[in-house]
């Protein structure tokens, strides 16, 4: 998947980010090209962008800035503006939805509305929260506040049967915690920074709700309490749930083990309560966490657990609040997250309101600036490049004939996603806004008809066709989504340098192309080669096969493992399916490029790949990711991929003794 990280967050309030706004230019703490002149035979990634590298400007505001950061800020910078102009009258909406997201959108922008109903809601709530006093209580209420998407010590949703993707499953999950990741607590200097910075934020939130600065001080207190409890049972970043993975059998559990789970909340319960029947099995995401569950989730610790719940609810209300409000939780977010300084209330108003009708979005970006003719023209790369690649698999040493035979019926069966929702989904359809409610108040009522919802269609089946709700065809971005066995490849994306009907075949090849042979690759990364045709979890592999690709895996986990950059480490089993599919996706396009246009100019793909992945990183930021995020720093995307090329040696004069030369025998092949 594409690296998102903050992608949709690098958003309109830094469109200044080059020179023009008074940026910095980049220097001991952002990357920087080598000091000494970088070439081809040096560092390829340095030399083709060096001009960029160095005459780039990079915010004091925003930690790091590429190529899909560009351009969705040009993206989004087009939609807040169309959306501006409805709001004022000027333009009209195309549909009935998007009346809908207006009339929201409209509110959210009145702050001197917002500042009269936005506490006063706010303060209702807590006070709801405050006023429980026991888990047996708690226990009582646990269905209402799971529809409200009230903080629990759980999280409860539902995702497709991993066992069969037709079907639904509930899913249990660890509750968030106040730092968003492992890594962050591990490192005491940064864990004390941004407490007390969660400190400053949040009693400054509950003091503006009508709190003293005593039960301000004391409810924080409470809620770090809390959450140290829970810091212990996370798992590391690898093994953390997304909405792509990894999902395993291992963490799939019985009805009957899942009710054994704290007593003291009846779990299972719950579970029965909201979607009217008893599940089989249930998927448990961290099933450590809920076996030590019982441990903590005691009497004697209701009240930090309170504390806990209240002060999250409070920052999970703040958007929604005054303008004051906003900015202070917006700091303590943008300090997490390596900003220097919160987003404009109006730029933050309209993420907020576009996530929640995201599907809307997508589909009026599509109707209004998707290209029909490049939508057909990735359709025909995609499907040339999967005929490519299950060439590559026949071809393939060291698969026996019945793993090449099931990995060719799974690329065949490959749904593709292209360019936009034609049709919006019943549950967009059904949204409403009403006028005789405060901002705050629709945005609880959208969530709970939409956590209502999730649960209501627990028993109806899932079309695997579908676009999922959670990528939005504005979104320059793109995605293999395991449980669909489907790529994404949203409009937005199609825009230079990944894809333009003005630049030659093979630039197209090394942009887009690419990034969908890399999309393909995850079917058959270390997560994706877990899934069959139809998404579901099936071991396919014969043994002697799954044997061969775990040891071609190590030997990819050993090509990053402990590189060096921004003064940590690279972790080759964070990265590795990344890296494979970054692997097979740049091979694979190459492949295409050479069967599909013979004479094209090979340094064409190859410059253009390096220039497309193009990025200035803040080093603290930089060393942080490191540590949570599953892609490899992008110029060991170029330079290691490209070493493992035949092609780019007969390109480029590289020799043995050049610091991208690697030996034909090391190099890498795995699709």
């Amino acid at each position: 998947m594409i690296k998102q990280g903050l992608l949709r967050l690098v958003l309109l309030g830094f469109v200044c980010l080059l020179a023009a706004c008074g940026g910095q230019k980049m220097g001991d703490d952002q990357t920087q090209v080598e000091k000494a002149e970088p070439t081809i035979q040096t560092n390829f990634y340095q030399a083709i962008n060096r001009d960029w590298l160095n005459g780039s400007w990079l915010s004091s505001g925003t930690p790091f800035y590429n190529e899909f950061t560009r351009l969705q800020m040009e993206v989004d910078e087009q939609l807040k503006s169309d959306f501006d102009k409805m709001v004022a009258g000027q333009l009209e909406p195309q549909s009935e939805d998007l009346v809908e997201f207006i009339k929201l959108y409209q509110q959210g922008l009145d702050f001197t509305k917002r500042e009269e109903d936005g506490v006063r809601v706010a303060r209702m709530i807590l006070d709801e929260m405050m006023g429980i006093t026991s888990f047996s209580e708690l226990k009582s209420l646990s269905q209402d506040w799971i529809r409200k998407d009230y903080p629990l010590p759980y999280g409860l949703d539902v995702i497709a049967n991993p066992r069969n993707t037709s079907e639904r499953m509930l899913i249990l999950l660890p509750p968030q915690t106040i730092l968003p990741d492992k890594s962050y607590y591990e490192d005491r200097t940064v864990r004390e920074k941004l407490m007390d910075s969660y400190r400053i934020s949040v009693r400054h939130i509950l003091e503006k709700c009508g709190y003293s600065d005593e039960e301000a001080t004391a409810l924080v207190e409470g809620a770090i309490a809390f959450d140290n409890r829970l810091v212990d049972t996370l798992p590391a970043s690898e093994n953390v749930h997304s909405d792509w993975g990894p999902v395993n059998a291992e963490e799939l559990r019985t009805f009957s083990q899942v009710k054994n789970y704290s007593p003291a909340l009846s779990i299972g319960e719950q579970l029965v309560g909201l979607v009217g029947l008893e599940p089989e099995e249930v998927y448990v995401s961290n099933p450590s966490y809920f076996e030590q569950l019982s441990q903590f989730i005691k009497e004697e610790n209701f009240s930090e657990y309170r504390s806990w719940a209240l002060v999250s609810q409070a920052m999970k209300l703040a958007p929604y609040l005054t303008g004051e409000i906003m900015q202070t939780a917006g700091r303590f977010h943008a300090e997490v997250q390596g900003f220097s300084a919160s987003y404009p209330n109006d730029y933050m108003t309209y993420l907020d309101v576009t996530g929640m009708f995201k599907e809307s979005l997508g589909v009026y970006y599509g109707h209004n600036y998707a290209d029909e003719t490049d939508l057909l023209a990735i359709q025909e790369m995609a499907e040339a490049i999967s005929r490519t690649y299950q060439e590559r698999i026949l071809a393939n040493k060291w698969l026996s004939q019945a793993t090449k035979q099931a990995a060719i019926k799974k690329l065949e069966n490959i749904t593709y996603h292209i360019g936009y929702p034609r049709e919006l989904s019943d549950w967009t359809k059904s949204l409403k806004v009403r006028e005789d409610l405060s901002y705050i108040e629709n945005v609880l009522a959208i969530t709970i008809q939409a956590r209502t919802g999730v649960f209501e269609r627990y028993s109806q089946p899932i079309d695997r066709q579908t676009w999922a709700s959670n990528v939005s065809a504005s979104e320059v971005t793109a995605a293999y989504a395991p449980s669909q066995n489907a790529i994404y490849i949203p409009a937005a994306i199609l825009q230079a340098p990944y894809y333009d009907k003005n630049q030659s075949v093979a630039e197209n090849y090394g942009g887009i192309g690419k990034i969908i042979a890399h999309e393909f690759v995850h079917a058959f990364d270390a997560t994706g080669a877990n899934f069959d045709e139809t998404g579901s979890i099936k071991d396919w592999w014969i043994e002697r096969d799954r044997l061969a690709f775990e040891e071609k895996n190590q030997a990819l986990v050993d090509l990053f493992d402990g590189l060096e950059v921004y003064g940590g480490r690279v972790d080759g089993h964070l990265t590795l399916s990344e890296n494979l599919a970054d692997l097979g996706g740049i091979q694979i396009a190459l492949a295409t490029l050479k069967k599909e246009e013979p004479s094209a100019n090979l340094k064409e793909f190859f410059e253009h790949y390096a220039r497309s992945r193009r990025e200035m990183v803040a080093v603290d930021y930089g060393r942080y990711q490191l540590q949570v995020d599953t892609h490899s720093p992008e110029e060991f995307r170029v330079n290691l991929q490209l070493q493992q090329m035949d092609d780019f040696y007969e390109v480029y004069t590289i020799q043995k003794g050049d610091p991208m030369y690697r030996a034909p025998e090391e190099r890498l092949v795995m699709w």
